[in-house]
């Protein structure tokens, strides 16, 4: 294996267990659209640089073609996830640039199938070849542009200022530290690794594309995010076994029959001075069978024969939850 192609595999990789670990998250909190986005995102990228060890690999004119059309296929979905992604992290009122994105990208994809050259180019004349460093010869093609690539630049072009707006306007929402490293990230991948292909594509840089290792940084941002999630969790987790521990330590001690009802209205709960006012003991409470009403029933006569009069003497009273 090269150099090349363990690069990309190693990428691929680090972004399809994330997709995967975002999926499942999704799964256990439906609310959580950001995370569905950002692992169709990182499933994306994954199958992208799969695709592109082998485009750059064969030496296939046909097969070259085939393997291109794949690729842009996923990267189409890339870029319309990424529109998406931009509006749930970032919360943004407006609907329309995501929408009018996906859009385009959509046509994009139909030109992309039916297309002889696909979306880059009207016609794939031949494969040019390129030497690394490290050795490795990676093929690559010219031709002549598509002219209808210039659709998939618009939404390009439309994407970048949608999440510079965005972004910004997460930052004066409060989030000013959040908002300046996602947009750092953000644009690593969509600025930089979408004008680094554009370059390619048009013979002016050299490959390989950059785009699948730019998504690295914003695979961080996504991770720490999360781990900061799990921290602010296990803090509220502490405050409410504190706050349970206070309210238990009120009930038991409490001058008050405190009896807990659940939606079964079934007793799960006395506290010691209803045990000691009525002389019931815990399990016999607990485990019996008599409906909701014997029960209060029962306690109420209990504490009529303690007292003559004891709603007026203010002694007892009842706290159900």
């Amino acid at each position: 294996m090269t150099l090349f192609s363990f690069a990309f595999i190693f990428v691929g990789s680090i972004c399809f267990s994330l997709g995967l670990f975002h999926l499942l998250i999704f799964f256990r909190r439906r609310d959580l659209k950001v995370d569905l986005v950002f692992s169709c995102m990182a499933f994306a990228i994954a199958f992208s640089s799969y695709l592109e060890i082998y485009s750059f690999k064969t030496g296939s004119l046909p097969e070259y073609v085939f393997l291109l059309k794949g690729t842009l296929a996923v990267q189409c979905v890339l870029w319309i996830c990424f529109a998406w992604f931009v509006y749930y992290y970032t919360r943004s009122k407006r609907l329309w640039p995501p929408v009018v994105i996906t859009i385009l990208y959509s046509l994009v994809q139909v030109i992309n199938i039916f297309s002889p050259g696909r979306v880059l180019f009207s016609e794939i004349v031949e494969l040019e070849s390129f030497a690394m460093g490290a050795g490795d010869i990676l093929f690559f093609a010219n031709g002549p542009a598509n002219p209808f690539r210039i659709l998939g630049d618009a939404a390009w072009i439309i994407l970048l200022i949608y999440t510079a707006i965005a972004c910004i306007g997460f930052g004066k929402r409060g989030n000013p530290r959040k908002a300046a490293i996602f947009g750092i990230t953000i644009f690593l991948c969509l600025g930089l690794g979408y004008l680094h292909g554009t370059l390619i594509d048009l013979g002016i840089a050299d490959p390989p594309y950059l785009g699948s290792f730019l998504f690295l940084p914003l695979s961080l941002v996504m991770s720490y995010s999360l781990a900061g999630d799990v921290v602010k969790a296990s803090l509220l987790a502490e405050e409410v076994k504190e706050a349970e521990s206070r309210w238990r330590n009120l009930l038991e001690n409490v001058h008050l029959m405190v009896i807990g009802i659940d939606r079964g209205k079934n007793v799960f709960y006395v506290n010691p001075f209803f045990l000691s006012t009525t002389g019931y003991k815990k399990s016999v409470i607990l485990s019996s069978r008599k409906s909701l009403a014997a029960k209060l029933l029962s306690c109420l006569n209990a504490a009529c024969l303690l007292s003559p009069n004891p709603v007026s003497s203010g002694r007892y009273y009842f706290l159900t939850f």
